[in-house]
């Protein structure tokens, strides 16, 4: 069972890698129902912050996060290099 992140430089939280509605059905409450059920589950296991992880470009979902309660709080980029 998932237990959250735990580190040594910040509280615990808990984390949603990424979230995705198909286009087809956007717009109809169901990425909002799928966070609030996250946070309640984040409630009953004891944390008092959740965080979720979007893709720089996905700007519809970052106004998505904003719109149910969500603060920025960091941007960052990932580089790979493929052998």
């Amino acid at each position: 069972m998932y237990r959250g992140r735990h580190s040594i430089e910040s509280p615990s939280f808990a984390e949603i890698g990424g979230l995705v509605v198909d286009g087809n059905h956007q717009g109809m409450g169901i990425g909002k129902t799928i966070m609030s059920e996250c946070e309640e589950w984040a409630r009953v296991n004891g944390f008092d912050n959740i965080r979720v992880r979007c893709n720089g470009k996905r700007e519809s979902a970052h106004r998505f996060y904003i719109a149910i309660g969500y603060e920025e709080k960091k941007w960052q980029k990932v580089f790979d290099k493929r052998l």
